[in-house]
């Protein structure tokens, strides 16, 4: 790795990297993504990275993300390790993450995990939303999916991030590796529906699944401006960013534009990495 001294600048522009390699192959094959969460945020807001933000999120429909993660596999693998609970038996999230190869950004606890620790995209499926008693039990499942995975994150971390849930957690860290893998792609089969089928539509990432989107808000593309470069974002962003973030065009405090890193983050770029974003950015 290069030691040379790296800061969150170098972060995004790895990720607006990875970015533009998922547009090519999504327009190459038809596939449906948005700019998603604080991506999306930015896009509209900034007309790039929220400047303070250190990571990049999308969003793809569900039959979308399965095509999408397959044709990964092939045609993105020289760049990027893919790591989701399919074909990492160290993944960290029920979601897939595009992690850069050649990179680290982690903290000094992560950096103890076997979890690849590189320069990342988030993935995030968008599923349908049950109603009724069936989708409280969708809840509880999903939440139940993101606790099977993250066992190295959380052990490298010496459980400083659990609260009420440490005992369930430790539990199910005890667990053999194939039956948490096992449980998640269960859970996945049962409780990820495609939402083209349901009125109400929720992403599966890391908060709590609530189903509180229509399905509608997604139907419709538009292009937005994000850091020079035109991505697809929802023709209905707004609805979406009110449900979010509130008044979303309002900078919060100065003491809240911070990153999930925060100053303890390790950032290392290989040479040959550092050299591709330089000549294609």
């Amino acid at each position: 790795m290069n030691k040379q001294k790296y800061g969150l600048r170098e972060v995004q522009l790895t990720e607006l990297q990875c970015l533009k390699d998922i547009d090519r192959l999504c327009r190459k094959y038809g596939i449906r993504y948005f700019l998603y969460c604080g991506t999306l945020l930015g896009c509209i807001r900034h007309q790039g990275f929220i400047p303070w933000d250190d990571d990049a999120d999308i969003m793809m429909p569900l039959k979308d993300y399965y095509r999408f993660r397959q044709l990964a596999e092939k045609e993105l693998q020289e760049r990027y390790f893919l790591s989701d609970p399919h074909s990492d038996r160290y993944a960290s999230t029920a979601w897939l993450k595009l992690n850069r190869k050649g990179t680290l950004y982690c903290t000094e606890e992560e950096r103890k995990s076997r979890v690849d620790k590189g320069i990342s995209l988030d993935v995030y499926p968008l599923v349908g939303a049950y109603e009724g008693w069936l989708g409280k039990l969708q809840t509880k499942a999903l939440l139940f999916q993101k606790a099977l995975v993250g066992k190295e994150l959380r052990q490298s971390a010496d459980y400083a991030m659990v609260t009420r849930y440490e005992g369930m957690l430790r539990f199910l860290d005890k667990l053999p590796d194939a039956l948490r893998k096992g449980l998640c792609i269960l859970i996945e089969k049962l409780f990820w529906p495609d939402p083209a089928k349901h009125e109400n539509c929720g992403t599966v990432d890391a908060a709590d699944f609530a189903g509180k989107y229509c399905y509608a808000d997604w139907a419709e593309m538009i292009e937005g401006d994000f850091e020079g470069c035109a991505f697809p974002i929802p023709r209905e962003y707004d609805r979406f960013l009110k449900r979010m973030y509130g008044n979303y065009m309002e900078m919060p405090p100065t003491e809240k534009r911070v990153n999930h890193h925060a100053e303890n983050a390790i950032i290392e770029i290989s040479e040959e990495v550092a050299a591709e974003i330089r000549n294609e950015l």
